[in-house]
């Protein structure tokens, strides 16, 4: 089994689209029709969150942690 991302960039993406990759992978795998495109979505709005939220915390300067300072 491949893994799409590494686990600290997994828990980035938001709960709700980790389901949906999930299940979509799992519609994909199983021949359902129209699977493919919408993992594939699904993939590309998993990524593009992850960047994002690295790009915001480039911006802020922020190191994430919860005891700054």
């Amino acid at each position: 089994m491949a893994l799409l991302m590494c686990v600290d960039h997994w828990r980035m993406v938001p709960a709700a689209l980790r389901r949906e990759v999930v299940a979509s992978n799992m519609a994909r795998v199983a021949g359902e029709p129209g699977a493919t495109a919408l993992h594939r979505d699904a993939v590309t709005r998993a990524v593009a969150a992850v960047k994002e939220k690295q790009e915001r915390k480039a911006q802020t300067g922020s190191s994430g942690s919860l005891f700054n300072g």
